[in-house]
């Protein structure tokens, strides 16, 4: 394996270490784990998807959230989740927020992002494709 060295500011620092704290991962294992997400993401968004892929992608997700629920509602409480590739990505008490920083950091996909703790409502609502 190799090392590789970046410099990053001390929020993002502070950030990634209450994440691993959350998670019980080290550092650097979430970092590796964000940058193959980030590559894995742009190597997926190079290939056109047909609508019907994203919505199966979608429903994937969606029916993660489902089979997940209870373990989501204890785990975040009150807080919207995002699930993206049958996992939670990142979670937040504001929607727009989470839904803005989840879009930054993975590009327009096939996202889940819904609140536990709420009784079902749902929406699939495609996300602007790239060109």
């Amino acid at each position: 394996m190799s090392t590789l060295t970046i410099d990053i500011p001390a929020e993002v620092l502070r950030q990634l270490e209450e994440e691993a704290r959350r998670t019980g991962k080290s550092p650097e294992a979430l970092t590796r784990e964000f940058l193959e997400t980030a590559l894995h993401t742009r190597e997926k968004a190079g290939a056109s998807s047909s609508s019907n892929e994203i919505e199966a992608r979608f429903r994937q997700n969606l029916t993660y959230f489902e089979r997940e629920k209870q373990t989501l509602q204890e785990r975040y409480g009150d807080q919207f989740v995002a699930i993206w590739e049958e996992r939670v990505v990142d979670h937040d008490a504001d929607r727009s927020q989470l839904a803005s920083r989840v879009y930054s950091r993975f590009g327009f996909v096939p996202v889940c992002i819904d609140q536990p703790s709420m009784s079902p409502a749902r929406f699939y609502i495609s996300s602007p494709t790239l060109g």
